[in-house]
């Protein structure tokens, strides 16, 4: 129940500490702009970014085109052959023997110490 009130008293402070919102302009005389609007200015905004940073949009080109290529060369080829062997496969009887030579299964008790 205190957890309830010290969530309640901290957000209340939070929301009186913020600044008030401004109003929100009348949705009735705005308008969405087309997609052809939208896509002038995405074009125009690649452009202004590969003239001013030519390094990085040559790389982000090159990974865009990687990635086509992996999508239309990976649909293309049949996935991955099986490599175990029927050997492989196979388990032993009794399942899975230690190799010999390995730690035991309990280690040793240290030495007890003098009373």
């Amino acid at each position: 129940m205190s957890f309830l009130f010290k969530a309640a008293f901290w957000l209340g402070l939070v929301f009186y500490v913020l600044p008030p919102s401004a109003p929100l302009p009348p949705s009735a005389g705005t308008t969405l702009p087309s997609s052809g609007e939208v896509a002038t200015a995405v074009i125009r905004g690649a452009t202004q970014l590969c003239r001013d940073h030519a390094e990085t949009c040559a790389r982000g080109a090159g990974l865009v085109t990687d990635t086509v290529q992996r999508e239309l060369i990976g649909a293309s080829t049949p996935a991955a052959h099986d490599t175990l062997t029927p050997a492989d496969r196979e388990v032993p009887f009794g399942g899975v023997q230690p190799p010999v030579g390995s730690a035991p299964l309990r280690a040793p008790l240290p030495p007890r110490r003098p009373a």
